[in-house]
């Protein structure tokens, strides 16, 4: 488990977390994903369920869904 927003979170954070939640989940492979990656707001998952196959993509954890509520 990563440790409670190891990064200083900043506005673009926030920003690039509703352009996730509300996108297919394409990754940007950038600093700011990296940041929330190892926040723990964002996790990479397999496109194809089971397979192994598809394409990884990113979406919002719980704990990203919690920052943003916030």
């Amino acid at each position: 488990m990563a440790a409670e927003h190891p990064v200083n979170l900043k506005r673009v954070h926030a920003q690039r977390l509703r352009e996730v939640y509300r996108s297919a989940g394409w990754p940007y492979q950038d600093t700011v994903e990296i940041e929330l990656l190892a926040a723990g707001l964002l996790e990479r998952v397999n496109s194809e369920q089971g397979s192994g196959q598809g394409p990884e993509l990113v979406r919002v954890t719980q704990a990203g869904l919690v920052y943003l509520a916030g």
